[in-house]
């Protein structure tokens, strides 16, 4: 049966979330549900949303169970930012752009103006 609603959580890692400076871009990791082709092409959505929005994105995708077996949010230290839930991805994107901007981690592009292009 099919999930009616997709969501994805975000994270930042890397220099620009731990202190290092100075930052040249921003590490994010998109943790989504399951390798199930609806999951997999929201988290692709999202990527692409936030590519947009945010200048210098190097962002990576993992399933939970991937994440799991890695281990990599604790490995990289990251630090989560907000959930992206498919009935309000734009808003959150936004709020997720905003939330790095408002860190000081470096410049972040008007999240609205790219969202609504």
């Amino acid at each position: 049966m099919a999930r009616l609603t997709e969501s994805v959580q975000i994270y930042g890692f890397g220099s620009r979330f731990n202190g290092k400076r100075p930052a040249h871009d921003v590490d994010l990791l998109i943790v989504h549900s399951d390798v199930g082709s609806e999951s997999c092409r929201f988290a692709i959505y999202c990527k692409q949303l936030l590519s947009a929005v945010i200048p210098h994105a190097d962002i990576t995708m993992l399933s939970r169970d991937e994440e799991a077996d890695l281990r990599f949010i604790t490995h990289s230290c990251a630090k989560s930012l907000g959930h992206v839930c498919s009935g309000t991805v734009e808003e959150d994107v936004e709020q997720i752009g905003i939330i790095i901007a408002d860190q000081e981690w470096g410049p972040v592009s008007d999240a609205a103006a790219l969202i609504e292009a």
